[in-house]
């Protein structure tokens, strides 16, 4: 098909592409490489049910695996130069990451995403009781845009 981990990656974290297919980023981009795989990385987020954007000022690690799966792990760190302004709320990564691999279901393979954070968004669920429900909502559309961007550059290949 020509949907390779490496493509998936790319398409999450290649700040140039993401931006083009993720609606709800407004900014995001590498402030600084650490090592050949690592880097630091502004992220800017419109959450318009939420009433407020958020920035995150994270470290991703980035690591291919033995068997050939690609996972990027991401934390909040101080980082004095990175932009931030006081009409956004700053969010908390306290650990966060995503599993790129291929994987088989009833014997034929596909690429498997996992995404996980624990973090400290800074709003609370118990005032905005339509947030539980979007939340999921929200990462469902975020699925779907991802395949969406992968089918585009697929075919551009």
């Amino acid at each position: 098909t020509g949907l390779t981990e490496e493509l998936i990656h790319k398409l999450v974290n290649d700040s140039s592409i993401r931006i083009k297919w993720d609606p709800s980023l407004k900014e995001f981009y590498s402030i600084r490489d650490v090592t050949s795989n690592s880097a630091i990385f502004y992220t800017l987020t419109e959450l318009s049910s939420f009433n407020h954007n958020r920035e995150t000022v994270e470290q991703r690690i980035t690591k291919t695996l033995p068997d050939g799966s690609m996972f990027t792990y991401m934390c909040s760190v101080k980082y004095p130069e990175a932009p931030h302004s006081i009409t956004n709320k700053v969010v908390r990564t306290y650990v966060g990451g995503t599993l790129i691999s291929k994987v088989k279901k009833d014997g034929k393979p596909f690429i498997q995403v996992k995404v996980f954070a624990q973090a400290d968004m800074k709003f609370n669920f118990a005032i905005r009781g339509q947030a539980q429900s979007s939340v999921p909502d929200s990462m469902e559309f975020w699925a779907q845009e991802l395949v969406t961007a992968a089918d585009e550059c697929i075919k551009f290949r």
